[in-house]
């Protein structure tokens, strides 16, 4: 698969209504719309509490918004906290080079991310890309690829 024209930036007031947009498709499983913003801002405020409010980005593809990501960044590496792509990205490789992405930009540090344990074929996918389980239960599965020792210059 070639490389897609992927960029990030940070989300901002104006992007309100794609991002609605985003999360009555994400929770198109509940009964009403009304429902689905409001799991979405609950998840949202989770995310900034736990992570901070510098983590959001869009995803946009060829310069459209397709989806968010959420990522913090410390020390201790890369925490890859949420990715939500639009249904018509869906099953493109869209989500599979936002990963390979996020995981190229933290280096060598160690990165670390959760999907649930009913999403098997997306997974794999991320064990594809260097990330091993390290727990799990029966909603979640908790997966890491460990930091990366550089070689001294020589």
């Amino acid at each position: 698969m070639a490389d897609l024209p992927l960029t990030f930036r940070r989300v901002e007031a104006a992007d309100g209504p794609f991002l609605t947009e985003l999360a009555v498709a994400r929770w198109a499983h509940l009964p009403l719309a009304e429902l689905a913003e409001l799991q979405d801002r609950a998840q949202r405020r989770e995310y900034v509490g736990r992570f901070g409010a510098d983590g959001e980005h869009l995803v946009l593809l060829d310069g459209v918004p397709v989806g968010r990501a959420w990522w913090s960044d410390s020390d201790a590496g890369r925490w890859i906290v949420d990715v939500a792509l639009l249904p018509t990205v869906q099953r493109r490789g869209v989500g599979t080079s936002v990963f390979k992405v996020l995981i190229a930009g933290a280096g060598g540090r160690a990165v670390y991310c959760s999907v649930e344990a009913s999403m098997g074929g997306w997974r794999g996918q991320l064990e594809q890309l260097g990330l091993v389980e390290t727990s799990s239960d029966e909603v979640y599965v908790s997966l890491a690829r460990p930091a990366r020792v550089q070689a001294p210059e020589t």
